[in-house]
């Protein structure tokens, strides 16, 4: 977002309906043994100006996040941005002054990757690795990164790992753009976004491209002039298990299935 768009913005010091939880606390959560955590807590704070907090009609209040809010999408790439309603974002330097970003990255449009504090440390300092691991929609001689446009879905558990910091509930996305021409978009995955389901994203009129497909053969990491770029991570910070928020009874399905439990 830039001052372009049509945003709801408040005051950016205020502390009220969500958990507090820090640039600096993220730094520690995602580099939890010191490795990266320099880097990480220079384009954490480089960047903290450009921090946002999303919510309808903009409610949620915490320290150093601007409240926003927007009803209809942003278009990035020829494809629409919804507001992460419920969700944070921690603004990642990258190198390239808010105008720089704009004039090489506007064409591509926005997705996310659900993924543990572990994995996201690593992606963002070295890069996305693809891999097969026999996954849907490639074949088994490929290697892909998997994102999606819909924060809903990439806030699975299967993806987004739940994981208790004290008494928080913490669970992390990478925002990133990506290089529209290398996306093949396919169905959902995960139990209640099967194509054949009902819709689980409203923001979207069916499943039928929940997960966007980036084949990657090269045996190297992808790196933003490959055609993906790490740009924020997505958190959602709760004080109740997130399972047992309305947005997410559809987890219940995977459950039923898989006998897993998200932590």
């Amino acid at each position: 977002e830039t001052k372009r768009d049509s945003l709801v913005q408040m005051g950016n010091s205020l502390v009220g309906q969500t958990p507090d939880f820090s640039p600096d606390q993220m730094v520690t959560h995602l580099a939890r043994e010191n490795k990266y955590k320099r880097s990480l807590r220079g384009m954490l704070t480089r960047n903290a100006r450009l921090n946002r907090i999303y919510s309808v009609n903009a409610v949620d209040r915490v320290r150093d996040f601007i409240p926003t809010s927007y009803t209809e999408p942003l278009i990035h790439g020829k494809e629409p941005y919804h507001c992460p309603n419920g969700w944070r974002r921690y603004s990642l330097y990258v190198g390239l002054t808010e105008d720089e970003f704009q004039q090489k990255y506007d064409s591509w449009p926005v997705a996310y990757h659900g993924t543990s504090s572990t994995a996201a440390a690593t992606i963002i300092m070295n890069g996305f690795r693809a891999c097969n691991h026999n996954a849907c929609f490639i074949k088994a001689s490929d290697d892909a990164v998997f994102l999606t446009p819909s924060i809903k879905y990439a806030g699975h558990p299967r993806y987004a790992k739940v994981e208790k910091v004290g008494k928080l509930y913490i669970q992390l996305a990478l925002q990133v753009r990506v290089k529209r021409s290398e996306i093949t978009k396919k169905p959902g995955t995960v139990e209640k976004t099967f194509s054949s389901n009902d819709c689980l994203d409203s923001n979207f009129k069916d499943n039928n491209e929940l997960e966007w497909v980036f084949v990657w053969n090269k045996k190297i990491n992808i790196c933003a002039d490959d055609g993906i770029v790490v740009y924020g991570i997505m958190a959602r910070i709760t004080d109740t298990d997130p399972q047992s928020l309305p947005d997410n009874q559809w987890w219940e399905e995977s459950r039923k299935r898989l006998g897993w439990d998200s932590y």
